[in-house]
C-alpha cells in the first residue's frame, strides 16, 4: 500500500488569494527559474495541478526556489512542500491564513481589469515575479546600497550580461508603466521592485569596461525613477525623493540626458506637491535644460509643464501662464515620438495642467473651462490623469459655488479612482469631499457619498457639535 497523499492546501490558498490561474502560476515559476538559472522553466498548468493534488511534494531544487521566490516564502514548508523521503516529513495540516476580510476585495483583483491574458503577457516579457519592496531601502539610505539584494539568493546575476537580458527587463518595464497608468501603484510595485533587483544585481557584477555598462546604468536609473513615481503615488514621499536622487545619479553616470530630464520632471512634481514650489522650480528649470538636449518634443513639453505648476504654486502668475501658453498654442507638438519617456503627455494633459494652474492662482471660472476641455482630451487609458483632472474640476466648481457640478465631477473622479486606487489620488478626492461638509445633506453630495461607499472609498464623517 502506497503512502497517503495529502492535497496541498497551503499552496492552493496562496494561489487563490492572488486570484491566479494555474497557468499564470506556472508562467510565474518559469520566469523565476529563468532569472535564477539563465534557462527557461518548463512548468505547465499540469505541473501546478500535480503539486496541488499532492502527487508531487518535493519538486527539483530550481523549482522549489522559484516557488519560494514567487510567493515570498523563506521556507518550502510554508508552501506545503515536504520531502517524503525525509525521516520526519512536515505535512501540510491547514491552509495558510489569507488576508483579513476588509482587504479581501482588493487581493484577487486582476492586474488589468477584466482580462487575465494581459498579466500573462506581462509575465512572458520577462522576470515579473513578486518581490519584497526593494524601494524600501530608500527610506534610510537615500541611495544605492549593496544590502538591497542580500535577503534572497534568487537574484544572483546571470553569468554573462547580454543585450537580450536587458531587452527583457526593458520590455517588462514598458508593460509595467502601462499597468500603473491603468490600475495604480499597488499592482505595479512588486514587478518594478523585482526588475530593480535584477538590474541592481547586474550592475554589481558589471565591470567598468563592459560595453553594456552605460546601458545597464540607464536601465537601473529608469527603474529607480519608476520606483520613485510609484512611491510618490503611494504617499511615501521621502522614499520617492531618495529614489529620484538615485535615478538622477545613475542617469548622469550613463550620460543620458533623456533620463536626467524625465527624472527631474518627476522630482519637480513631487517637490511642488509637497508644498516646496521653489524647489519644484529648480528641478523644473534643470529638466528643461536637459530636455532641450534631446530630440523629444513631448519630453520638452512635459518639462515646461511641471515648471509651470511649480511657478503657479509660488504665485508667479505671468511666468506660469507664458510657459503654458507656449504649450497650448502649439497643438500637435507633443504627439511624437511615441517612445518618449513622457509618453503619457498629450494636448489633453497640457490643457488640464492649465486648468490646475489657474485653479492654484485663484481663477476658478477659467479653470473650469480648461479642466472641462482637459477631461475630453486626455486619453482614456490614463485613468489616474483623468481622475486627477476630475478632482481638480470638482475643486474649481466648488470654488465657483456650484455644488451640484462639483459633486458630479467628484462622482466621475470616484468611478475612475475605483480602478486606479492610488493613495495619493484617494487622499485628494477625500480632501475635496471634506470641503463639501456643509452640503452633506444636499442630494448631489448624498449621491456622491453613495458612490464612494460603493467603490469602498473614504467618506468623511460629519463632525459632531456639542
Amino acid at each position: 500500500m502506497g503512502s497517503q497523499r495529502y492535497r496541498n492546501t497551503r499552496l492552493k490558498s496562496l494561489i487563490d488569494a492572488r486570484g491566479w490561474s494555474q497557468q499564470f502560476t506556472a508562467e510565474a515559476v518559469n520566469v523565476a527559474v529563468g532569472v535564477a538559472t539563465g534557462r527557461p522553466g518548463l512548468y505547465t498548468d499540469e505541473s501546478i495541478r500535480r503539486l496541488l493534488a499532492g502527487r508531487v511534494t518535493w519538486p527539483p531544487s530550481h523549482y522549489r526556489k522559484a516557488l519560494q521566490t514567487v510567493f515570498k516564502a523563506p521556507d518550502p514548508g510554508l508552501l506545503g512542500l515536504y520531502n517524503q523521503r525525509a525521516s520526519t516529513p512536515q505535512l501540510p495540516v491547514a491552509p495558510i491564513r489569507t488576508l483579513s476580510a476588509h482587504l479581501q476585495w482588493e487581493a484577487p483583483a486582476p492586474l488589468l481589469p477584466g482580462d487575465d491574458v494581459h498579466r500573462r503577457d506581462v509575465l512572458r516579457l520577462g522576470a515579473t515575479v513578486p518581490a519584497a519592496l526593494a524601494f524600501d531601502h530608500f527610506a534610510t539610505s537615500g541611495g544605492h546600497t549593496p544590502a538591497l539584494i542580500e535577503d534572497t539568493a534568487a537574484w544572483e546575476p546571470p553569468p554573462t550580461l547580454t543585450d537580450h537580458i536587458l531587452d527583457r527587463v526593458e520590455a517588462v518595464l514598458a508593460a509595467t508603466l502601462l499597468l500603473d497608468d491603468a490600475v495604480g501603484p499597488h499592482r505595479a510595485l512588486d514587478i518594478a521592485s523585482a526588475e530593480y533587483r535584477t538590474a541592481d544585481a547586474l550592475v554589481s557584477g558589471c565591470s567598468d569596461t563592459d560595453p553594456l555598462r552605460h546601458r545597464l546604468l540607464g536601465l537601473r536609473s529608469n527603474l529607480s525613477r519608476f520606483g520613485g513615481w510609484l512611491l510618490f503615488n503611494l504617499c511615501r514621499y521621502p522614499q520617492a525623493a531618495a529614489a529620484y536622487e538615485q535615478a538622477l545619479d545613475d542617469a548622469h553616470q550613463a550620460e543620458d540626458s533623456t533620463l536626467a530630464a524625465i527624472t527631474l520632471c518627476q522630482a519637480s512634481h513631487l517637490a511642488t506637491w509637497r508644498g516646496n514650489g521653489r524647489r519644484g522650480v529648480d528641478h523644473g528649470v534643470a529638466a528643461q535644460q536637459w530636455a532641450a538636449q534631446t530630440g523629444d518634443p513631448r519630453l520638452r513639453a512635459y518639462a515646461a509643464d511641471v515648471t509651470a505648476r511649480a511657478l503657479a504654486s509660488t504665485g508667479q502668475r505671468r511666468e506660469c501662464l507664458d510657459l503654458l501658453d507656449s504649450l497650448t498654442r502649439n497643438h500637435g507638438a507633443t504627439v511624437t515620438p511615441t517612445e518618449s519617456p513622457a509618453y503619457f503627455y498629450d494636448d489633453g494633459l497640457a490643457v488640464s495642467t492649465l486648468g490646475q494652474c489657474l485653479l492654484t492662482l485663484g481663477d476658478t471660472t477659467a479653470a473650469v473651462d480648461a479642466l472641462t476641455d482637459g477631461n475630453s482630451g486626455i486619453a482614456e487609458e490614463f485613468t489616474r490623469n483623468l481622475a486627477f483632472n476630475a478632482v481638480d474640476l470638482a475643486a474649481a466648481h466648488l470654488g465657483s459655488g456650484d455644488i451640484d457640478a462639483a459633486a458630479t465631477a467628484a462622482r466621475t473622479a470616484a468611478k475612475l479612482t475605483a480602478t486606479n486606487r492610488s493613495p495619493r489620488l484617494i487622499a485628494t478626492l477625500t480632501d475635496i469631499r471634506s470641503k463639501m461638509q456643509q452640503w452633506t445633506n444636499a442630494s448631489p453630495v448624498q449621491e456622491l457619498d453613495t458612490d464612494l461607499r460603493r467603490y469602498r472609498l473614504p467618506v468623511p464623517v460629519p463632525s459632531s457639535r456639542t
